[in-house]
């Protein structure tokens, strides 16, 4: 299963789910995937019920669409399997026309803030499926779902997703330089791209790693005073 197969349309959660007092309908056939990964990371738990982390991928026929709610969604499916999307193993949940997807009574939990940044921010392991918009919208939600506010400013969280997007051929490079490219996501936690800086990269916890990706690194027409020194 390739994620190009599918047209991304952002009006089809609005139009084939509807909310009703004891959860989120919906009104066709309908699938939802998420990375199997989620389970290490803390955000799904597979029980009598599975709950899983509110950033997934709706799909219905040909097009998909981000659920993008910060909380751990809880649902049930006669129908759970792992597929392979693109090249990342994912959960698929498949539901009947009129089935309850999920339940839309959530309890905030603060911890998932944690979890979620953990594995998103710092990791960079990110779904294909998402955008850097999508991720605004998801940690815009957080004081509402989680019960605390990690940003007070939408733009501060755009500030930080622009900072993890880099070009696929050239991770050192921010993708918000050359548009053009195609786009890869790199963590704020990598050792040898996640670092703005030689002294970034150096006062982390890679010390080895980082040293050879600092002295190799190439020099450009502007360095600053720290690259001198450590250079």
């Amino acid at each position: 299963m390739k994620l190009t197969d599918f047209k991304r349309n952002l009006n089809l959660i609005t139009k084939h789910l509807v909310k009703k007092p004891t959860g989120m309908f919906c009104k066709v056939d309908a699938k939802i995937y998420f990375p199997t990964r989620y389970v290490e990371a803390n955000l799904v738990m597979l029980d009598d019920y599975i709950y899983f982390y509110g950033l997934a991928m709706l799909v219905i026929g040909k097009e998909h669409a981000v659920i993008r709610t910060p909380a751990l969604l809880k649902t049930s499916t006669d129908s759970l399997k792992t597929v392979m999307v693109d090249d990342t193993e994912m959960f698929e949940l498949s539901y009947l026309a009129n089935d309850l997807m999920f339940e839309t009574k959530i309890v905030q939990n603060g911890t998932l803030a944690y979890y979620s940044l953990n594995e998103f921010i710092i990791k960079g392991k990110i779904p294909s499926y998402v955008t850097q918009n999508d991720l605004t919208i998801l940690y815009s939600k957080s004081n509402k779902f989680n019960g605390i506010s990690l940003f007070d400013d939408p733009i501060k969280i755009e500030i930080l997703t622009s900072v993890i997007a880099r070009n696929k051929d050239n991770p050192n490079e921010n993708y918000r330089h050359n548009l053009k490219g195609e786009m890869r996501w790199v963590g704020l936690g990598d050792k040898n791209y996640g670092y703005p800086d030689n002294l970034a990269r150096l006062s982390g916890g890679y010390l080895d790693n980082a040293l050879t990706t600092a002295l190799t690194d190439d020099p450009t027409e502007q360095t600053s005073l720290e690259k001198q020194v450590l250079r």
